[in-house]
């Protein structure tokens, strides 16, 4: 598991991932970054 927070990229916990799968996950919702952030901002009502 990775826990990411979406507005400015940080890394808040990980269990059980090997280092080089962290950066592939945090470059690949770096590259989707906005869109998340409209999604997650349109299913909370933000």
């Amino acid at each position: 598991m990775v826990k990411i927070q979406l507005d400015d990229l940080r890394v808040i916990e990980t269990r059980e991932v090997p280092p080089h799968e962290v950066k592939r996950i945090l470059r690949i919702v770096e590259d989707n970054q906005k869109l998340l952030m409209e999604a997650w901002c349109d299913y909370f009502g933000y």
